[in-house]
């Protein structure tokens, strides 16, 4: 299994979010950080507004922020949030057009393991994974 490209950002955004201490930060600070482009940031962390995991504070002293407190996150909820299809297979897929999956025998194991690796991120909040700022600032240099 792979999350996308989304995800993974998403995480590093509400990590990085996480480890501010409180403190408002910028698209332009993750854009810095991450390496990443403007735009895609911009996506990413529109997205994670709508879904309420992100704030946005307007003015002059504005930036982002966490919607609620990072205990309240849980590390799945934002994978199932931001992951478009958690369908592994053709047959777990909307559309199936697998000519077997009446008879198929993967689809049990398949479930299985999609619902434990959930089940895994759900052990765990956005409080568990928050780094020293030191991390993000040696990033920066």
């Amino acid at each position: 299994m792979r999350l996308t490209d989304s995800t993974d950002l998403a995480m590093r955004v509400l990590i990085y979010a996480a480890s501010t201490g409180g403190r408002l930060f910028t698209i332009d600070d993750i854009v810095t950080t991450f390496g990443q482009s403007r735009g895609t940031v911009m996506k990413v962390v529109n997205m994670l507004t709508r879904a309420e995991f992100l704030t946005g504070h307007r003015g002059r002293n504005g930036g982002l922020s966490l919607a609620k407190p990072a205990e309240d996150i849980r590390v799945s909820e934002i994978v199932l949030e931001t992951e478009p299809d958690m369908g592994l297979v053709e047959c777990l897929r909307p559309g199936n057009m697998c000519r077997i999956t009446s008879s198929c025998l993967l689809i049990n194991p398949l479930l299985r393991a999609r619902t434990a690796f959930v089940n895994t991120l759900a052990e765990y909040t956005l409080a568990d994974l928050v780094l020293q700022p030191r991390v993000f600032e040696a990033l920066q240099d």
